[in-house]
């Protein structure tokens, strides 16, 4: 079977490929091994538009390997290019929690903070605390997400319980980027009602 599905991308066969890479994953019987497979033949699906299907691959590459951050990345992917935006919040409410901190790797850390973000706006409108939660983490994973941060900063915006994690908040905002004038004017107007015009 491997030597058939090489022969068959070779020669450009890609739907006789992705049909051999199934047969192939499906007598792996280590779940990682089969999880990775499954991700490959999902990339291919992907590739051919076909999001239902890599959907369904890539859902069952995440019970094989719940911690395939690539299958959940392009699972998230898949279920929004087939109109499936319910699936991804409860999908990353379901895996993102499981997870251990990010690695050090950046480019890994920057990809959890997006997953995070994602669901963090998602969630936005239907729980806002777990919408703060889910940015927190972003934050967490890339401190330099600034998104995360203006949302997060809606959200404070809106309780005046949350006043002092919004000051800290929009001066984290101004540190990687002193452009933003919603936070120029918020961080002005706190040291004006306390008198600190200079």
């Amino acid at each position: 079977l491997e030597k058939a599905l090489a022969a068959q991308r070779a020669d450009g066969g890609v739907r006789d490929a992705i049909e051999t890479a199934r047969r192939i994953a499906d007598i792996v019987v280590e779940p990682k091994d089969r999880a990775a497979r499954r991700r490959e033949i999902a990339e291919f699906e992907m590739e051919q538009g076909n999001f239902e299907r890599a959907a369904d691959l890539l859902e069952q590459a995440i019970k094989d390997d719940p911690s395939d951050e690539t299958a959940l990345w392009n699972l998230s992917e898949s279920y929004e290019r087939a109109g499936r935006g319910a699936d991804v919040c409860d999908t990353l409410q379901r895996v993102l929690p499981q997870w251990p901190e990010p690695a050090a790797e950046p480019e890994l850390a920057r990809r959890r903070a997006m997953l995070w973000s994602k669901l963090g706006a998602l969630l936005v409108s239907s729980d806002p605390v777990a919408a703060v939660g889910a940015l927190q983490a972003a934050i967490t994973a890339d401190p330099q997400r600034v998104e995360a941060r203006l949302a997060l900063a809606e959200i404070y915006g809106e309780h005046a319980e949350h006043q002092e994690m919004a000051i800290e908040n929009h001066k984290a905002i101004l540190r990687f980027d002193p452009t933003r004038e919603e936070s120029l004017h918020t961080l002005a107007a706190v040291h004006i009602h306390h008198g600190r015009e200079d």
